[in-house]
């Protein structure tokens, strides 16, 4: 069927059946009435078209050369690809069957394999066995214990203390009674010189020095004697 003519690729211009020229068609329509030239107009455009349909044709042909090249060259590609195709569909459907042999990666996975099965096995049944057992007391649990009640008496020892000593109010010691004595003697030194400030507010100097009293004895200065000696104290 591909080698008949019927069904062989053509050029489109080819399937085009070209109009036949008349003999009268040169002398017709050579009035100068709008007819004829409408008439010329479409004869001419006919002339055109049909030269168009020729130039079509030659390239068509001219370029079916190369093209039937590449098409036989693209058949051999999809002939190849077909058989590599059917090779490979044979070659799967030969060794669907085959089983192939334990590598040693293989044999030593299910090696490892069983043995973790086996200690999985082994742990559950040793916990079977151990569920029901009670375990006694051992030194480790004895030591643990008697720490524990040491921590205990300890803590109830602090408790009881504190409970004890709430309510004692602390009594005077010698570092309360030295801070006491200090305190004091502060104070008094504080208000003799406040007092001292108050007297030297009202004192005269030109009296003190103008006033025929110079080289008597003042109450001022037995007051700074008592002053110095209340401070050394």
């Amino acid at each position: 069927m591909a080698e008949d003519d019927k069904y062989a690729f053509k050029d489109p211009a080819s399937l085009i059946q070209p109009e036949e020229k008349k003999v009268w068609r040169a002398q017709a329509f050579q009035g100068v009435s709008p007819f004829d030239f409408a008439m010329k107009q479409k004869l001419q455009e006919k002339e055109r078209k049909e030269k168009e349909r020729q130039a079509k044709a030659a390239i068509w042909n001219y370029k079916s050369q190369d093209q039937g090249l590449e098409q036989q060259q693209r058949k051999e590609q999809f002939e190849r690809e077909k058989a590599s195709k059917e090779t490979q569909r044979e070659t799967k459907s030969n060794l669907k069957d085959v089983k192939p042999s334990q590598t040693k990666e293989e044999a030593e996975r299910e090696a490892q394999h069983k043995r973790e099965l086996n200690e999985k096995a082994t742990r559950v049944q040793t916990k079977g066995n151990l569920k029901d057992v009670k375990i006694t007391e051992t030194v480790e649990t004895n030591v643990r214990k008697e720490q524990f009640d040491r921590e205990n008496a300890s803590k109830n020892e602090v408790r009881d203390t504190r409970n004890k000593l709430k309510d004692v109010n602390i009594s005077e010691t010698t570092e309360s009674n030295i801070r006491k004595e200090h305190h004091t003697r502060d104070q008094k030194s504080k208000e003799v010189s406040r007092d001292q400030i108050k007297k030297n507010a009202d004192f005269d100097m030109a009296k003190s020095l103008f006033g025929g009293g110079a080289g008597m004895p003042h109450d001022d200065d037995d007051d700074e004697e008592e002053v110095e000696e209340q401070v050394e104290e």
